[in-house]
């Protein structure tokens, strides 16, 4: 009798998670969008600069890359390494 109660239990418990892991992942992948952290979220949206950033993104998508070259650029061209720390700044 006691072992049938376990059972039951154990049954009981199982059913649970196999309800419950379905909406375990999907909550867990609705905290990970939201933890996005983006520096552009802290500039009001009035700023000029802000209103730039945004239309270039709607125009051509993704801004987080940029290729620039020149006549004459080579890897071991001392203007890329300035143009690099420039750019850091």
């Amino acid at each position: 009798m006691k072992d049938h109660h376990y059972f039951g239990r154990s049954l009981v418990v199982l059913l649970l998670m196999g309800v419950l892991a379905p909406l375990l992942v999907w909550a867990t992948f609705q905290g990970t969008q939201s933890m996005r952290n983006s520096p552009i979220q802290w500039i009001p949206k009035t700023y000029e600069q802000r209103q730039s950033f945004e239309w270039f993104v709607e125009h051509f998508q993704t801004p987080e890359y940029i290729t620039m070259s020149w006549e004459g650029c080579t890897v071991d061209d001392q203007r890329l390494e300035t143009l690099a720390e420039l750019l850091m700044m």
